[in-house]
């Protein structure tokens, strides 16, 4: 799937969006709100980490969130189209453990936080039910770079008063537009005089995050686990 054919088809589905408002059909919309919390990974392999040389590292989820506000557009009783505007936090966790003459055990623990503005346009596909209706969906996501930090701590288990924490920040160093695709499931269920949905879906990269001359390609994966309410 190419970015050109991505960015085409969120363009299209705002277009639509547009003109069903300017032309007497908004009261088709469907408004909304989210959030959750996102189980943020890479696939960069630990033993590749080169910011400690001679440190064993390995590799953990890091917890993370979003939240956004969604429009969608039942085409039928079975099927409808969402557009979300999400702030998105991706990103990864490694902890890695290094000897050191006269310092002893050394642990080091290396946050990399990735903050996105994450497009997602989704097919949903509803499976039926009179009052909870379960459905599945499908999309791709067009993210731009808001932020990337990396974030350094290390502490020494001998010798007490060495200690580091520093964050860089490298941003400059990451590709500004990241392009995925997200698959999930969901549940839609009336509460009052509106509508509350739980999700869980799993969002993976598509397109390389890193764009550094030399530095290993990665791609973002992420377990979104979500809930909101649609009016």
């Amino acid at each position: 799937m190419s970015k050109k054919f991505l960015q085409m088809a969120i363009l299209f589905f705002t277009i639509f969006i547009l003109h069903q408002a300017m032309f007497g059909q908004f009261q088709n919309l469907q408004f909304g709100i989210k959030g959750g919390l996102n189980l943020a990974n890479t696939d960069e392999d630990a033993a590749s980490m080169e910011i400690v040389p001679g440190a064993d590292f390995e590799k953990n989820i890091y917890p993370a969130y979003n939240i956004g506000a969604f429009v969608e557009y039942p085409l039928s009783q079975k099927f409808s189209l969402q557009l979300s505007a999400l702030y998105n936090v991706k990103g990864v966790k490694f902890q890695g453990v290094q000897v050191e003459d006269f310092v002893g055990l050394i642990d080091y623990f290396i946050t990399e936080k990735l903050e996105y503005l994450s497009l997602p346009l989704l097919a949903k596909f509803n499976l039926g039910g009179a009052q909870a209706k379960p459905y599945v969906f499908l999309g791709p996501e067009t993210s731009y770079l808001l932020s990337a930090d990396v974030n350094i701590t290390a502490d020494a288990m001998v010798m007490s008063g060495v200690e580091v924490d520093t964050t860089m920040k490298v941003t400059d160093d990451l590709e500004s537009l990241e392009f995925g695709l997200n698959a999930g499931l969901g549940i839609e269920f009336p509460v009052s005089s509106f509508n509350a949905f739980f999700e869980a879906s799993y969002g993976f990269g598509l397109t390389n995050v890193n764009n550094l001359e030399g530095a290993e390609d990665f791609k973002n994966r992420l377990i979104y686990l979500n809930a909101g309410i649609k009016f």
